[in-house]
């Protein structure tokens, strides 16, 4: 039985806010940061914010409730429509929600709801031509693949199931944890933390509108990475000629190529020196020149790297220090700052970057808020 899930409220006043501003933004400045966390519907699970990508200060612009434990978030190409996980262990209560979202004032008003019935939904993703959204399911060892309306409504969606297990404790089942689109939009690529994979299949020839599924699942194919690694999240260089996994339990950093629309493993280092078994989160700087991953359970922070543009290979130049439990983490635009969810000392922490060392700054600027996961900029 499809169970949605209504919006109970839209928090608009800004007299609510918990957090304090660090300093006057205009209201024009372009820039938009959406929060998500693992609070609850009757609470704030939302936050909009103006920022400054020159200053690094910010402005709450809108709170928004209705939605339960929101961890991850997406847009569609024109930035006008949010799509959002309702994260739950148990697949019952599981949803994607839609969002129309207004740029000028950071309102969010929620359109459409669909199940998901499975468990632990964690990354979700726009397909290249605007009508899906696929969704990475951890406890569901799934993907579900979301058709859109034409108006970005949530439709029914269809499964595709994994089975197996790896060699590491936290490897019972498979765990479906990122879905990412090759730079050319051949292939949509699902990394497996549970089976040490990355699952690849090619994007079936469509226009928009048609009822062809949007992947190949026949000529499907897996490419394997260490046993017991658990490949979590994924990210591309700006040529899209490599691509980078940072693996949870090993900590390790992999490194694919990705020729003649082909994804090759072609090395990998430890990322995770102390071995925390934590990692989270990567990203790429727009010039391709640094690279950053993310590490919690011991010694938390932001690995940093060096990138060698003509093969691919990474070099370590530091590491930065964060708050609690770092998950996701976004660069503004112009790459000059990188600001991290820390869900266990409920802070954003706002750090400035030098472009020619990639080494990070604590500016002291944060955003406070109840266990925030997630942070993406809308430009």
């Amino acid at each position: 039985m499809k169970k949605i899930i209504q919006m109970a409220a839209l928090a608009l006043s800004l007299s609510a806010c918990t957090t304090t501003p660090s300093a006057s933004v205009t209201e024009d400045t372009g820039l938009r940061l959406l929060v998500g966390s693992y609070n609850p519907a009757d609470t704030t699970a939302i936050q909009v914010y103006s920022f400054d990508e020159e200053s690094g200060d910010f402005n709450l612009l809108q709170e928004i409730s209705g939605i339960d434990n929101p961890s991850f978030l997406c847009a569609n190409s024109e930035g006008n429509t949010i799509y959002a996980v309702s994260e739950f262990d148990d697949p019952e209560p599981t949803a994607l929600h839609a969002f129309h979202f207004n740029k000028a004032d950071g309102s969010m008003e929620m359109f459409s709801s669909q199940a998901n019935n499975a468990g632990a939904p964690c990354n979700i993703i726009v397909s290249p031509l605007g009508d899906y959204v696929a969704c990475a399911n951890y406890w569901g060892g799934s993907m579900t693949l979301f058709p859109l309306t034409e108006d970005g409504q949530l439709s029914e969606p269809t499964t595709v199931q994994y089975e197996g297990q790896g060699p590491h404790a936290n490897q019972t089942q498979p765990h479906v944890h990122a879905i990412n689109f090759t730079p050319d939009n051949k292939y949509l690529l699902a990394n497996d933390l549970g089976l040490d994979c990355i699952h690849v299949y090619p994007l079936n020839v469509r226009e928009k509108g048609d009822t062809i599924p949007l992947i190949d699942q026949q000529n499907g194919y897996d490419v394997k990475v260490d046993a017991g690694a658990g490949p979590r999240h994924l990210c591309w260089t700006p040529d899209g000629k490599f691509a980078y996994a940072i693996a949870e339990l090993s900590g390790q950093l992999f490194t694919f190529s990705y020729q003649n629309e082909k994804l090759e493993l072609i090395n990998s280092i430890v990322a995770d020196t102390i071995q925390g078994g934590g990692s989270a989160d990567i990203h790429i700087t727009n010039d391709g020149k640094f690279l950053y991953a993310s590490h919690r359970l011991k010694g938390d922070g932001i690995s940093i790297y060096r990138v060698n543009a003509e093969n691919g290979d990474l070099q370590r130049v530091g590491y930065q220090t964060t708050g609690i439990h770092p998950r996701n983490f976004a660069l503004t635009p112009n790459n000059k700052f990188l600001l991290v969810a820390c869900r266990d000392t409920n802070e954003i922490q706002i750090f400035a970057r030098d472009a020619e060392t990639g080494l990070l700054t604590d500016t002291g600027k944060k955003i406070t808020f109840n266990k925030p996961v997630f942070v993406k900029f809308m430009e």
